[in-house]
């Protein structure tokens, strides 16, 4: 019976670990080369991301990176697995470095944006969220995720993105540094910093 107590016990506690780390950050350092790099992307082969379409993924270039590839970079699950890209499809190069933060799903602070006809507005695609909404001194980090083989009518953006905040909507929102439209289909990792 004692046993069967600490079986119990011990199996509550995995549970709990489990159900808190699908929700934690965890982060990995990609360094690109041969043998990860597939013309415009770079391979995140991890346990936990392989098969987890929900993953939101966001990528720090680190030390000369951003000048040695001054494109703009997403995540792209292809066939499987998730990969770092260059959304306007240059080749990626060999050598470059990134901390790349992931949760393995969804979470208040964690979450897909889509862009979709609804949320266009003039100023860009806003983001309809209790933990942004009315917040303009919030801090979060967007990133491309892009994702056909999940999302039908999904689309790729290829110029970089940038935030603001409208204060007569209460909404940030997402657009296009180079003014660029931007187009419903696209979607965004959205990680708020909590620290």
């Amino acid at each position: 019976m004692k046993q069967h107590l600490h079986f119990r016990i011990i199996l509550l506690c995995l549970l709990i670990a489990s159900a808190i780390n699908s929700k934690a950050q965890q982060e990995y350092t990609l360094t690109t080369s041969p043998a990860n790099i597939s013309s415009a992307k770079a391979l995140i082969d991890l346990p936990g991301l392989s098969g987890n379409t929900n993953a939101i993924i966001i990528a720090t270039p680190l030390g000369n990176t951003k000048t040695m590839n001054p494109h703009p970079t997403g995540a792209w699950y292809y066939s499987g697995k998730w990969n770092i890209f260059n959304c306007d499809f240059a080749p990626m190069p060999v050598g470059m470095t990134y901390k790349v933060q992931y949760f393995l799903n969804p979470g208040v602070n964690q979450f897909l944006h889509l862009v979709t006809q609804g949320n266009l507005g003039a100023e860009g695609s806003y983001i309809d969220n209790p933990a942004l909404n009315n917040k303009p001194n919030v801090q979060f980090t967007i990133f491309p995720n892009h994702s056909p083989e999940v999302r039908a009518g999904s689309w790729l953006n290829p110029y970089e993105a940038k935030t603001g905040y409208s204060a007569s909507a209460g909404k940030w929102y997402i657009t296009n540094i180079s003014g660029q439209a931007m187009l419903k289909g696209c979607a965004y990792n959205i990680v708020i910093n909590t620290g």
